[in-house]
């Protein structure tokens, strides 16, 4: 086998067939993968690793604030991106991405020759799978920091990534159009739906049910709301368990554990500089105001903290506020399943997963009232996307961009720091962000306006 490999990631940048970068290898032994285990051994590598998914788009959302002695402490690119300025490029998440997709078109190239060793076709199929998903996942992420958001009208006219389909470091791929980067999303999601169990031996690795999880996603940021319910709907027949939150421990530090019951895919983001950890960030005070008292998750969910604010404790990655959960959980497969649902007038199936949600997240005596008209429904919905999904990497950054360009939402962003507003109008070029400038320079890529 010709390609050697490490572990720990290629190379800072294999992807602009640039010499300067082919030098920067990990420290780690180089290994030759020659067998299936090798490849589960490379994916798994990739997604076990604590920084499994970009911050930008986090950086800038609507859901925290940094007061401002804190913000003056982080590094100049948090703060741009706090603030909106716009010029700084989020390099480490542009290469971790691609790494990972490195990765998974050398396991795609070389799995159906590696040698078996006592596994058989299905640990094939699955290893090959997971390389599917994983290259899927990735560009997805990496769309909705560096791609605009879809609209169909326009996706054909658009710049979305570069497409990278091999191995061979030495090919240097151009932007794709934003309407070939999402079929090639969801083809490899879909690839890796045939080849994946049902469900995962453990939550770190896919399973059936999270390809679908991800292909509703998917859709659902893309504006087809059709195909998003037909996913979300995969996902649920395989699990649709959701934590009863009236029965969670509120003075609990760390209430949720790891791998829990609506864990479908466990993914995690770990922030420069503890970002989202307690001594730094906050939650809106209007997000958090907008959690009826009957709403469990005003007390599982944060904490007050000495100077008056509330500090998120809600996390699904089990183990501390620093380290956010990026995977995808029943909880939103549930909301995806409901806003599509109400967008499609299917009104009673809205309704009837609505309801299923809320019996787990208020009081029971206090459910709020979801017989509403379709526009009313459907703002409801995204209220509760909005309260449920907050401190989810991803996430919500993808909703103001797709609900501003699909349905005109019009959701502006501002921070006031020392007396001073920045402001992010809906639109906004700076809702994309800057390809790293090197990439840009030596891989003759076109950079996004400003």
């Amino acid at each position: 086998m010709k390609k050697i490999i490490t572990l720990a990631g290629i190379l800072v940048w294999c992807f602009t067939s640039c010499e300067h970068y082919l030098d920067k290898k990990s420290d780690m032994s180089l290994a030759i993968p020659s067998s299936v285990k090798d490849l589960q051994a490379i994916m798994d590598f990739e997604l076990n690793s604590v920084v499994n998914y970009p911050m930008a788009g986090d950086v800038g959302a609507d859901y925290h604030y940094v007061n401002d002695t804190r913000l003056q402490a982080l590094p100049a690119r948090i703060q741009d991106g706090y603030l909106f300025t716009g010029t700084e490029s989020y390099d480490a998440d542009w290469i971790d991405g691609y790494k990972k997709i490195f990765n998974a078109n050398l396991v795609i190239e070389e799995i159906d020759n590696a040698k078996l060793n006592g596994l058989n076709e299905m640990d094939r199929d699955r290893v090959k799978g997971t390389a599917y998903f994983l290259r899927g996942w990735s560009l997805l992420a990496l769309a909705i920091i560096y791609a605009p958001a879809v609209d169909e009208k326009t996706a054909d006219n658009r710049l979305g990534l570069p497409l990278r389909t091999t191995a061979d470091i030495n090919i240097n791929f151009q932007r794709a159009t934003l309407k070939e980067t999402f079929l090639r999303i969801t083809d490899d999601l879909k690839a890796a739906v045939s080849l994946l169990p049902h469900v995962a031996v453990k939550p770190t690795r896919p399973s059936r049910g999270a390809a679908y999880g991800a292909l509703a996603r998917t859709y659902l940021y893309m504006g087809d709301n059709q195909l998003a319910n037909l996913y979300a709907d995969s996902c649920l027949q395989i699990n649709s368990s959701l934590i009863d939150y009236a029965g969670i421990d509120t003075a609990a530090i760390i209430p949720f554990s790891q791998f829990n019951d609506e864990v479908i895919l466990h993914n995690t983001m770990i922030a420069n500089n503890n970002l989202f950890s307690d001594a730094n960030v906050r939650v809106d005070s209007v997000l958090y105001t907008s959690y009826l008292d009957s709403d469990l998750r005003k007390r599982v969910l944060y904490k007050k903290m000495d100077d008056g604010g509330y500090a998120f404790k809600g996390n699904y990655s089990g183990i501390n506020n620093s380290l956010i959960f990026s995977g995808i959980s029943v909880s939103e497969i549930f909301l995806i399943k409901a806003e599509s649902a109400s967008r499609l007038g299917l009104l009673e199936q809205a309704r009837e997963y609505l309801k299923t949600f809320l019996e787990h997240r208020y009081t029971m005596d206090q459910i709020p009232n979801i017989d509403l008209p379709q526009q009313d429904l459907i703002s409801f919905v995204l209220e509760e996307r909005k309260k449920e999904l907050a401190f989810r990497a991803g996430i919500r950054w993808g909703d103001i961009k797709r609900l501003n360009e699909q349905y005109d939402a019009e959701i502006s962003l501002r921070r006031k720091v020392e007396g001073n507003f920045y402001d992010l109008p809906a639109g906004d070029n700076r809702f994309v962000y800057l390809i790293p400038r090197d990439v840009i320079q030596l891989g003759g890529l076109i950079q996004n306006d400003r």
